[in-house]
């Protein structure tokens, strides 16, 4: 399904038609949007339509309802890790697809990206996909020396990480992307050997601390063949001299697997400002504390307010990290 013009009036029909308290008027929209539904690029355009402010709020409500379901439904079979990285790229090559058409009038889409944090449940188990530096940190009670049942990730002193007060032991379920990872480091350095500043000052190019990410075309246009455009289209202080024919950086994501069990509390996922600010142990000792206080609460809003007014006491630095898998 092509996002136009067209594409756009016809979807905010459907969805309008469908908000009717009759069931007559809704049935013609409702069967217009289930046939559309199994046409490519079905779910971007109804993104598209849900992110377009010219649209009326409850035509958008409803597309986002839409989205929501229609996402459900194709994950009514549990996807497999290849399923899941293939989704990924498909949906970062249609998002450059259209930053390129765009880039001569908005150059700064090369420069875009983000990280990518995604978790499905399903009954016990959880599974986790990640790009870049966000995290998923799981709170278990147990005892200290208790070794890990999935990706653990320590985030400051070596072992597990212990909270003598009420027992909890921090578990990383998701791996980091970034210059703070030796491995992550030599693997650029490993594609571009003809290229001294592939990571400089402890950033990909000089620009990027995080080595995987979704977007940031600049610093893996080749694979996109989009690389005299892009380049000529930023700033010059943002250009690159981008040396060898690999990406820089990539979308593909860490996958990892956890089955609950009895003594798991709670689960945080987090962007990179919290893990700036607090240790995984710190972060789950913080929520621990919050819940035990406020049953009923919400802890984001309170640390929103103490990371924006309490800077951390010292900055948090990932150490080379070590890994412990087990289905």
């Amino acid at each position: 399904m092509e996002w136009n013009q067209e594409t756009l009036q016809f979807l905010s029909q459907c969805f309008l038609h469908t908000l009717s308290p009759s069931p007559a008027p809704r049935r013609q929209p409702e069967s217009s949007l289930a046939d559309a539904a199994n046409r490519p690029s079905y779910a971007l355009a109804v993104l598209r339509l849900v992110a377009e402010p010219s649209v009326d709020e409850q035509i958008r409500q409803a597309a986002a309802v839409n989205f929501k379901n229609h996402l459900r439904a194709r994950w009514a079979s549990l996807p497999t890790p290849h399923d899941a990285e293939t989704a990924l790229k498909k949906t970062e090559g249609a998002f450059l697809e259209i930053a390129d058409r765009m880039v001569g009038e908005n150059p700064e889409l090369a420069l875009m990206g983000s990280c990518v944090l995604v978790m499905l449940m399903r009954g016990e188990d959880i599974y986790l996909m990640n790009v870049g530096d966000s995290r998923a940190i799981l709170a278990q009670k147990g005892k200290s020396g208790a070794k890990g049942t999935a990706c653990r990730i320590d985030s400051s002193d070596s072992g597990d990480q212990f909270d003598e007060m009420h027992n909890l032991i921090s578990l990383q379920l998701t791996q980091d992307h970034s210059t703070y990872v030796e491995e992550e480091v030599h693997r650029i350095r490993n594609e571009h050997p003809d290229d001294a500043s592939a990571v400089v000052n402890d950033r990909v190019k000089g620009y990027l601390k995080v080595t995987r990410a979704f977007g940031a075309g600049f610093l893996k246009q080749l694979c996109f063949h989009y690389r005299p455009k892009w380049n000529n289209a930023l700033l010059e202080m943002f250009r690159i001299d981008y040396i060898g024919t690999s990406p820089y950086i990539t979308c593909t994501p860490s996958q990892s697997h956890h089955r609950l069990r009895p003594r798991d509390r709670f689960l945080i996922l987090s962007s990179d400002g919290l893990n700036q600010c607090f240790t995984n142990q710190e972060a789950i000792s913080e929520v621990d504390s919050f819940l035990s206080s406020f049953p009923e609460g919400d802890p984001r809003n309170t640390w929103s307010r103490k990371c924006c007014s309490e800077p951390p006491s010292k900055p948090v630095r990932n150490p080379t990290q070590s890994r412990l898998i087990s289905d």
